[in-house]
């Protein structure tokens, strides 16, 4: 299980330099669906993101420990009517959100800048689902050790771990 401790005060992230974890991960925006249509039609993703409930609960630190987000500065990814632009037009008429997050964590003991993120935004070409893709470009510096004693580098050790 993720989170499961690998010593004191350690996850499992904590093997990896770095992880990436994305994928839907079912957090919503905290709104009506009048009050968000209105938003969208506006593009006011900040006002939108102060309600998002996966930052709600990130900054009191119940989830996502020590992983980073790129600002969203994109439409929400959820809920559209298949094969449409449409947000969902259901009896349900569900508030569109952001579930579709890709988050990444540097291990305590890396260099906290060794990923800078280039690009993040949706995909609304791809409208095979009522989910929009995400799509984040990630440049990764990683620290390359040596194996040897004498200091010849023949293995780097590196690693990095993507969850989806």
């Amino acid at each position: 299980m993720f989170g499961a401790t690998r010593g004191p005060g350690l996850d499992v992230t904590s093997e990896y330099d770095v992880t990436v974890w994305c994928g839907d991960f079912n957090y919503r925006v905290n709104s009506n669906r009048r009050a968000a249509d209105v938003l969208i039609e506006n593009k006011m993703w900040e006002v939108m993101r102060a309600n998002d409930q996966l930052n709600a609960e990130r900054s009191k630190g119940r989830c996502f420990k020590g992983f980073c987000e790129g600002d969203i500065t994109f439409a929400p990814t959820f809920k559209f009517d298949n094969g449409t632009d449409t947000y969902d037009s259901s009896a349900k008429s569900r508030v569109p959100s952001w579930t579709d997050r890709v988050l990444w964590k540097c291990n305590p003991f890396t260099h906290s800048d060794s990923v800078n993120l280039k690009y993040y935004s949706n995909v609304p070409e791809l409208k095979d689902s009522d989910h929009r893709p995400v799509v984040a470009r990630l440049e990764v510096s990683l620290r390359a050790e040596s194996s040897k004693s004498d200091g010849e580098s023949s293995e780097i050790k590196s690693s990095a771990c993507a969850i989806q």
